[in-house]
């Protein structure tokens, strides 16, 4: 059940694409003009969905990941988990569930063989160029 003190609250909201893009900044809205906002960019054919203040990309800033492990953690959620130590595995799946799935840049592929990894519409190269160029464009922690 959808808390009330929360469609009542006005916050900061964006509208953002399916690349990470934010088409509009909603400030001082509630939820529910929020979300008729969106209803209006996705009316225009618009592939966009809502995001909160906290966005996943500030979660993850103050961690420092090499460019090269983000692009290794990327690879392997899109791998299935049996071939890696459950360590790798969990740190991969964190950061494709906080950040690659909400972009729009993966999805879970829970069935048949490979239970538990990711797939995408898009090249695995270009979701990890992707991922590094946002992490890197909004101050996320991100070392060469």
């Amino acid at each position: 059940m959808l808390n009330t003190n929360q469609t009542t609250q006005s916050k900061t909201y964006r509208i953002v694409n399916g690349r990470g893009t934010v088409i509009d900044d909603l400030t001082g809205l509630t939820l529910n003009q929020a979300e008729t906002c969106l209803c209006r960019c996705l009316n225009q054919g618009a592939n966009a969905y809502l995001q909160d203040e906290l966005t996943p990309l500030e979660e993850w800033q103050g961690r420092t990941l090499s460019e090269d492990e983000i692009r290794s953690l990327i690879g392997v959620g899109f791998c299935q988990p049996k071939f890696y130590k459950r360590s790798v595995w969990l740190k991969a799946k964190k950061l494709m569930d906080e950040i690659v799935v909400p972009l729009g840049l993966a999805y879970p592929h829970d069935y048949g063989y490979g239970k538990g990894k990711y797939s995408s519409d898009c090249d695995i190269d270009e979701v990890k160029s992707q991922v590094v160029e946002l992490l890197t464009a909004n101050n996320g922690e991100v070392s060469a």
